[in-house]
């Protein structure tokens, strides 16, 4: 089961190019009986919506457990970069 925590109140965003926030903790659960970790994450830069397709998901495991995972994305790819399990990413879908 998902749970995430906002590390901040704020919700939007106006961000330089590679500037990084820190916008929420989420907990997961890895090894048996879990399953896939699916992304469902949409943002916006002001005019048009992007949004991850919801057949998306990127499994992170034991090995990054309290560490950082990066998300990131340009105007065509969401990317997903676990500290230690293999990153993924996914084109986005414009609206």
């Amino acid at each position: 089961m998902f749970k995430g925590k906002p590390t901040s109140t704020k919700t939007d965003f106006s961000l330089d190019n590679h500037e990084r926030v820190p916008v929420f903790t989420s907990y997961y659960e890895t090894g048996a009986g879990t399953s896939f970790d699916y992304w469902y994450i949409d943002f916006t830069d002001g005019e048009d919506t992007y949004t991850v397709p919801s057949n998306f998901y990127c499994s992170l495991t034991k090995f990054d457990e309290g560490m950082n995972v990066e998300l990131s994305f340009d105007l065509e790819l969401f990317y997903v970069n676990p500290p230690q399990s293999s990153s993924c990413r996914k084109t986005l879908d414009k609206s």
